[in-house]
């Protein structure tokens, strides 16, 4: 749910100033449903928006150790083991030191960590997950050769001056590194290895498509004629 989408009487329930009558909000129904310890499964509530102080600072008793709704009708609805609560934000730019430490939210910056530890991950996954050592030596020396030599990224995104839609660079080792699996598949289903080039082929192919996927046109160009 999109906790922005809504006012925060319609999230949490309002109580009528003339009938003193309560009228629950989606919110707390959604969590009075699914904190029930008779559910013999896992419910996950994901609140899909930004994170401000006019509707986030009602879940502090959510929060901290307590783990309990407090509504406005006094009435008080526990967090139990068999409910979780996630929150997917763009930017934690409006929220309040309180609510990034009540989620126990570190913020690792990109520049600092940069891409690297996420490509030698996937890698060694190849090693591990697949059982497949000779192709983990042959994708180990190319990504040597063009990521952490050459720096090939870094030169694709001077190239790349205009995107149809902002992208980070972590979203574009990611969307390399999914299209390079997908390539990868076959191979790994018939349980065969492709020689030396070919996985070469296939490492520049998901390359260009991860950079200039989102690009017009004549972008697209001049970043194939400069890897010519």
């Amino acid at each position: 749910m999109n906790p922005k989408a809504i006012t925060p009487e319609q999230l949490y329930g309002v109580k009528s100033e003339i009938s003193d009558d309560w009228t629950p909000g989606i919110f707390s129904t959604l969590w009075q449903k699914s904190n029930n310890r008779a559910n013999k499964f896992n419910t996950w509530i994901v609140c899909d928006g930004p994170v401000d102080a006019i509707w986030i600072e009602n879940l502090n008793t959510v929060l901290d150790d307590n783990k309990i709704l407090t509504l406005a009708n006094g009435e008080r609805i526990p967090m139990t083991e068999n409910c979780k609560l996630v929150f997917e934000v763009e930017t934690l730019d409006n929220a309040s030191p309180a609510t990034v430490s009540r989620c126990g939210i570190v913020y690792v910056s990109s520049s600092d960590l940069g891409y690297d530890p996420v490509i030698k991950s996937w890698v060694i996954s190849r090693k591990t997950d697949m059982n497949r050592g000779e192709e983990y030596e042959k994708l180990n020396n190319i990504f040597n050769k063009y990521i952490f030599n050459m720096r090939i990224f870094e030169t694709c995104q001077k190239v790349i001056k205009t995107t149809t839609m902002r992208i980070s660079d972590i979203i574009r080792v990611t969307q390399f590194l999914n299209l390079l699996t997908g390539l990868l598949v076959p191979l790994v289903d018939k349980n065969v290895m492709a020689t030396d080039d070919e996985y070469e082929k296939y490492f520049i192919f998901s390359m260009v498509w991860a950079m200039a996927g989102v690009v017009e046109h004549s972008d697209r160009l001049a970043f194939h004629e400069h890897l010519v």
